[in-house]
């Protein structure tokens, strides 16, 4: 079976350069999806779809967190953000450190989410489709706890949004 066979109707969401005209390259949680499209030209390229309000958003990061010499069974937060100017729309939170550890996140002291990152895969993506929305000061925290034992690590996470 060819490349083009696999994904003829195009519509999974793929990074690759081979798509249809109607192909979707993927899509993010707050109602953006980046297709390829035909110009005038008739040459492809790829644009981002507008959501449903008719807007195009920017997704960027909202905070940045990281703590060094986090010792082995320690629940310890590494990033506090604040929904500072307006409700914030979270698309996903980024997790990652020097060993396998659990992280889990919080809104306004309650458990929102649980990921495990292992020794072979030390990064992890809490995805959220557009559903975590977060009001005007509430607070989110990101924690980790790590069982490298009788050693210190580095974590880090970061808060994707508008």
């Amino acid at each position: 079976m060819a490349l083009n066979d696999a994904i003829d109707g195009g519509e999974e969401p793929c990074k690759s350069p081979m798509k249809g005209v109607h192909s979707q390259l993927g899509a993010n949680s707050l109602g953006q999806t980046r297709k390829i499209k035909t110009n005038n030209s008739g040459q492809q390229e790829i644009v981002i779809v507008e959501d449903q309000t008719g807007d195009l958003l920017e997704v960027g990061s909202l905070a940045i967190g990281q703590t060094a010499a986090i010792n082995d069974n320690t629940n310890i937060s590494i990033l506090t953000f604040t929904a500072i100017g307006g409700p914030k729309k979270i698309s996903n939170i980024a997790v990652s450190g020097e060993a396998a550890a659990d992280f889990w996140i919080e809104l306004n002291t309650v458990n929102n989410g649980y990921r495990r990152t292992t020794h072979d895969k030390v990064s992890e993506n809490f995805l959220f489709g557009g559903n975590f929305i977060m009001a005007e000061n509430d607070v989110l925290v990101v924690k980790v706890n790590h069982c490298a034992t009788g050693k210190t690590k580095v974590f880090e996470a970061t808060v994707y949004g508008v």
